[in-house]
């Protein structure tokens, strides 16, 4: 039987074409080597492991924490043979693994925004004394959010309260956040103050306030951000952004 005969390109497209129809993305972890930015636009990584190595890239807007060689990552990507021929994964995804990994992305990324000057005492800004009218941003089913409604309404009856009901744990949380805190910021009627309320939880749990686009939201806000994060002896880089950091949800 004779076999079609395909232009170098068209080979190209059909294994892509099977991959993505068997493998439209996959989930890896491994260690992070050769990592390089290129023209300050293009990421390029291996990710490896005792007796493996795969190429990963993606685009520098998608990387939402520091990221250097030595890190335990998970991927989430797509499998893809460039037209170099050579086999790689896009990433869509990518977070720190481990508690050595989680804190070394929060000491790098501490050290970069504080030098830009975000968590300096001089731009915080007080809350109102007497808010009429409040934010909150969490997800409506979780605890540290009944407790912050609880005392709130025992304490203080009578405020307005506007809820945006968000993920608060996971790869999809931080972009949630920062849409909400842009809707708060956007209203016609904006709140008084926006409060981002989460419940304890281990170092990987509270990874999502430490993402990069959200810290510098919660610092471009025009509404005073109070957090309530975690427990007592939890400090998130969001809390450092934030205007008033409280030590819990029910402090907040």
């Amino acid at each position: 039987m004779e076999q079609t005969v395909l232009q170098v390109s068209d080979a190209l497209a059909l294994i892509n074409q099977t991959l993505e129809y068997a493998y439209p993305t996959i989930v890896v972890e491994g260690e992070v080597s050769s990592f390089k930015v290129s023209h300050n636009k293009f990421v390029f990584f291996d990710i490896k492991d005792e007796s493996a190595t795969l190429g990963c890239f993606m685009m520098v807007y998608a990387l939402r924490i520091p990221l250097e060689d030595g890190m335990r990552v998970r991927v989430v990507a797509q499998p893809k043979l460039t037209q170099w021929g050579k086999f790689s994964l896009t990433v869509r995804e990518l977070q720190p693994v481990g508690e050595g990994s989680l804190k070394r992305a929060f000491a790098l990324l501490q050290t970069r925004l504080d030098k830009e000057g975000l968590f300096a005492a001089e731009r915080k800004r007080p809350l109102p004394q007497l808010p009429s009218r409040i934010g909150v941003i969490s997800s409506v089913h979780a605890a540290g959010y009944a407790d912050f409604i609880k005392i709130l309404g025992e304490r203080w009856g009578g405020v307005e309260v506007v809820v945006a009901n968000v993920a608060v744990q996971g790869a999809g949380a931080p972009a949630q956040i920062v849409r909400a805190l842009t809707y708060f910021n956007q209203m016609a009627d904006v709140p008084e103050v926006v409060v981002i309320i989460r419940g304890g939880g281990s170092l990987d749990d509270l990874s999502a306030f430490n993402d990069e686009p959200l810290v510098r939201a919660i610092a471009a806000s025009r509404v005073p951000v109070l957090t309530g994060i975690g427990h007592e002896v939890d400090t998130s880089l969001a809390d450092l952004a934030a205007d008033v950091r409280a030590a819990t949800p029910s402090n907040a």
